[in-house]
């Protein structure tokens, strides 16, 4: 089979896109955001001075020439509003699409012209996988028919992710979180609760994993709360060292605001 994605050729494009070129499948990847991936043909559509939503518009013509060159079986895309409107633009073959979380929870619902490109990838889509019951009423909300919705987490490995019991001392833990600094993880919050926590527990340790655009303020914001060394930010971590990573910590935090899956 010729499995095109359409999406930015980061961990979870690459994840699904190996695992088929390892099955022997002819796999490719059509992105605005390019990076190698392994046994997978990579294009990119974007030309290298667009930069946000119009390396998206500037880029359909481009995008339509490659896939309609490639001639696959399939197109699977990620994302509802960026690479959705790309899709929604090509026509031809069948479309899986797979929102992820904030295009349809934040992006659509905040937006006018970004519930407009939902709306269009939907109906461009012959298939729509869902990650949670809560984004299938989502999609219906959006006019996704529901015959056409496939609802399924997309799980952990556990061979990568065993559970390893370990002992447990509320006054020493490592509380960890390793969500981007960006505004819809809510960083801010759990730097915030720090404060009361670690007045009670002052041996207890908190490890921000993640980078992003909010990282300077985030990290501004523990000085001025007087964390010291109780706060400490680890930087980004590359996706095959997530397992030992959270192997260090006894509480696992999310505060995110909004989520597919986390």
């Amino acid at each position: 089979m010729r499995i095109c994605y359409l999406g930015d050729a980061n961990v979870q494009v690459r994840r699904v896109a190996e695992y088929f070129a390892a099955r022997g499948d002819e796999v490719h990847v059509v992105t605005a955001r390019p990076a190698p991936i392994h046994g997978v043909h990579v294009h990119t559509f974007a030309g290298p001075f667009a930069r946000g939503k119009g390396a998206f518009l500037l880029g359909i013509p481009a995008a339509r020439r490659i896939i309609s060159r490639l001639r696959p079986d399939v197109v699977h895309v990620f994302y509802a509003t960026s690479y959705g409107l790309v899709a929604s633009m090509i026509p031809g073959p069948p479309v899986a699409l797979s929102p992820m979380g904030s295009d349809l929870l934040v992006s659509a619902d905040n937006s006018r012209l970004m519930s407009l490109m939902v709306r269009r990838a939907i109906r461009r889509a012959d298939a729509i996988f869902s990650v949670a019951p809560h984004m299938t009423t989502k999609l219906i909300s959006f006019g996704a028919p529901a015959t056409r919705i496939h609802t399924f987490p997309r799980g952990v490995d556990l061979d990568r992710f065993p559970y390893r019991p370990r002992q447990f001392s509320p006054g020493r833990a490592v509380v960890l979180s390793n969500r981007k600094m960006e505004p819809v993880y809510n960083i801010e919050q759990l730097i915030r609760a720090a404060r009361f926590v670690v007045d009670r527990f002052p041996d207890l340790r908190f490890r921000l994993y993640g980078d992003g655009s909010l990282r300077v303020e985030l990290e501004s914001l523990a000085r001025s709360q007087g964390h010291g060394g109780q706060v400490v930010f680890s930087g980004a971590v590359d996706h095959d060292l997530v397992p030992s990573t959270l192997e260090q910590a006894d509480l696992y935090v999310s505060c995110s605001r909004s989520d597919g899956t986390s």
